[in-house]
């Protein structure tokens, strides 16, 4: 699309929007169309139903009317109480069974009458009394016996009679016990018997019986007529071609009977289970979509339960889609021949729309394609009118008038600059835009010759200042240099200094070693004295000890010279008897005199002793006192050397710093040495780069600068 003309354009975006327009038409009407016949189906549908459940009323008020009929017979009661007697002695004879097919003849003329499938009587204990399944082809009527059936199968066009009857083990399914509780009025109902719903109908059997106790006559229940009819194929194929829908019904084992048994494969599992009071007019009706592989159907679902509440089936309806597919497709196929003859009408108008509009805009196009190729404003439109392209094409030849005039303008003003001239303006009546241009380029002018003036008088202080400033950069570089000499000199004797400082640091914690060495074999030597002290204290106590010892040694031998003269004094008194007596006596004195002068000598000793050792106290407290001042005065000097060894590494510390001070400063004079050479070698340059700038400067001419006023550069 980028590449198309402007005529092509307008043709295609007409074009595209009538069709963008006719399609959401389409859409929105096919839409509208489909739902109108989707509600009609969804309609038709529930329509369908309620005939159904209107239908299935109505047959079960006539299974109700037939039944009536049948327990109002004259000897109906009669021949059922009789028969129950019966049951109740177990016989049978030919008047027993007459009864029994005539009662069964009866309910099968009924039967056959109202089209009814099955119709049983049961007795007031629910026994079977007799049973009739009517078909068209085959009807059977029987009763039971004991442990068989005896029945009479008659086919189209036979007659009951006496031969007709025979005994049949064939028809075990008949129950002979009806599970049904009594009933005192008729009712309605469902079943799922065999493979078909079916709706049943109860009609009790009544009799009315003198009671002798109450002296009335009361009515007594003897049994009821049940009445069935089955949803077979005849009978939705009916209801359907009334309804204009597909009937189909449905049990928990899959399909049953109906119109569309191609539809099989129904899920029930879309209703309860169970449903408490259902009333079959009550249910509500449940619409949905069902889908065959060939087709697609509207479908509509009449779910039916038991009396017990418990689901037996459904009675579903279906509508084909391709009816309201087809009738919206027929609309569809007409709107869009009416679309085609519109594009057909309009293709012609939007051509001619799309020339008329484009014509004036394809000029324009060309008078803008030659300025941008050629680069010059002359180009012009020849439109004349007063409509929007005349007008446009009026406003455009103005723009290049103004454009064309500003160029000349500005290209005068850059001729004129380039030849030195500074006194070039632009000239004219502008607006907008290019009256700021040519205010711009105006000032611009001004502030270039105001610029160039004070450049040129700049140039020359800067040419003057650069020559002073190398020469002063020479003359700092030489001094950096002799600077930076002393302080190598200076450097170097720092190193000597620390040096020194560093070996006298290493002697102070020597000493300081050597120190705490002499310190430790004193605090050892103290040791052992107050070692020595406490043996010289334990000794002297001892020898006390020894002294107490001895004195009582020495008072035991004065006592013992005591016991010995009295001895004496006795053996004397004893004469003769006492001789041998008086020699012992002679002997313990002697001995006790021995023990005191031995105790004497002993206590001399130790008393000699302890004197002596009191003596070596005495010089051993005096030797400890010494010790203590060795070591107050070893640990006063460790101290002292400890500072000193503190002072040394804190000296060495401050000398070390002083030294990396001095190499940086060294550094940094280095440094300022190569910048002050620099600076020198960059003054020289910048003297040679200002002699050039007023070189160039001389290019203008001077007179124009100095008659030009500049307001501009006064004001920035």
């Amino acid at each position: 699309m980028k590449n198309l003309k402007l005529r092509t354009k307008l043709i295609v975006y007409t074009v595209s929007v009538i069709v963008f327009m006719m399609v959401l038409s389409l859409i929105t009407v096919s839409l509208i169309i489909y739902r109108q016949n989707r509600a009609n189906s969804n309609k038709l549908l529930t329509q369908a139903l309620d005939t159904v459940r209107e239908e299935l009323s109505v047959v079960g008020d006539k299974l109700i009317i037939n039944g009536k009929q049948v327990a109002a017979k004259d000897n109906l009661a009669s021949s059922i109480h009789y028969l129950t007697q019966f049951a109740s002695t177990g016989e049978m004879d030919m008047t027993t069974k007459m009864i029994y097919r005539e009662i069964a003849g009866t309910l099968l003329t009924i039967s056959q009458t109202a089209k009814l499938n099955s119709s049983t009587i049961y007795d007031a204990k629910g026994n079977l009394v007799v049973f009739v399944e009517s078909a068209p082809e085959l009807s059977i009527a029987g009763y039971p016996l004991q442990n068989d059936f005896e029945v009479a199968e008659l086919k189209a066009g036979d007659q009951l009679n006496f031969n007709s009857w025979k005994v049949s083990n064939a028809y075990s399914h008949i129950q002979k016990k009806s599970n049904e509780a009594v009933l005192a009025e008729p009712a309605i109902n469902f079943i799922a018997s065999n493979k078909f719903l079916s709706l049943i109908a109860n009609i009790p059997i009544e009799t009315v019986q003198y009671n002798s106790e109450t002296d009335k006559d009361e009515s007594v229940f003897l049994g009821y007529v049940q009445f069935s009819h089955n949803l077979e194929d005849s009978f939705l194929a009916r209801l359907s071609k009334l309804t204009g829908a597909e009937l189909n019904t449905y049990l928990p084992s899959g399909f049953s009977a109906g119109s569309l048994p191609a539809a099989n494969d129904f899920d029930l599992s879309i209703f309860p289970e169970t449903a408490e009071n259902w009333i079959l007019k009550q249910q509500v009706t449940s619409l949905s979509d069902f889908e065959l592989e060939s087709e697609s159907f509207f479908n509509g679902n009449l779910p039916i339960y038991s009396k017990t509440g418990k689901l037996l089936g459904a009675i579903s309806g279906f509508h084909s889609k391709h009816v309201a597919l087809s009738n919206t497709t027929q609309m569809i196929e007409i709107l869009i021949l009416v679309f085609f003859g519109c594009t057909i009408i309009v293709l012609p108008l939007a051509y001619l729309f799309g020339r008329n509009m484009a014509r004036p805009l394809e000029e324009l196009t060309t008078g803008l394609t030659n300025v941008v190729e050629t680069g010059k404003f002359t180009s012009r439109v020849s439109l004349k009118g007063k409509d929007e392209a005349g007008m446009i094409a009026k406003s455009f030849n103005s723009l290049m008038d103004s454009l064309q005039d500003a160029m000349e303008g500005i290209s005068s003003v850059m001729s004129g600059l380039a030849s030195g001239s500074l006194s070039k303006k632009m000239n004219g009546i502008y607006n907008g835009d290019l009256f700021d241009l040519q205010s711009n380029t105006n000032k611009s002018m001004a502030l270039i010759a105001a610029t160039i003036s004070h450049v040129l008088e700049a140039g020359r202080e800067v040419q003057a200042d650069s020559d002073d400033l190398s020469d002063t950069s020479h003359a700092l570089a030489s001094g950096t240099t002799e600077q930076a000499a002393s302080l190598q000199q200076i450097a170097s004797s720092m190193k000597e200094i620390t040096e020194k400082a560093r070996t006298n640091s290493e002697n102070s914690e020597r000493s300081q070693e050597q120190t705490e060495r002499i310190m430790n074999v004193v605090r050892r030597g103290n040791k052992q004295m107050e070692s020595m002290l406490e043996s010289m204290n334990a000794i002297s106590d001892a020898s006390n000890r020894v002294s107490k010892i001895i004195q009582v040694i020495d008072d035991i031998a004065f006592q013992t010279n005591l016991l010995a003269l009295n001895a004496s004094v006795e053996a004397a008194r004893a004469g003769k008897y006492g001789k041998g007596f008086a020699v012992v006596a002679d002997e313990v004195r002697n001995l006790a005199a021995r023990s005191v002068a031995s105790a004497n000598e002993t206590a001399e000793l130790i008393n000699l002793s302890q004197k002596e050792v009191e003596n070596g106290v005495k010089h051993a407290d005096l030797t400890a006192s010494v010790l203590s001042e060795i070591i107050t005065n070893v640990e006063e000097s460790q101290k002292l050397i400890q500072a000193i060894s503190k002072d040394s590494r804190q000296q060495n510390q401050g000398i070390a710093e002083i030294d990396n001070g001095l190499e940086q400063v060294n550094g940094v004079v280095q440094q300022n040495s190569a910048i002050s050479d620099k600076a020198a070698a960059l003054a020289k340059n910048l003297s040679v780069h200002a002699t050039r700038l007023m070189e160039l400067m001389r290019q203008f001419r001077k007179d124009e600068l100095v008659e030009m006023d500049y307001p501009l550069l006064e004001e920035s």
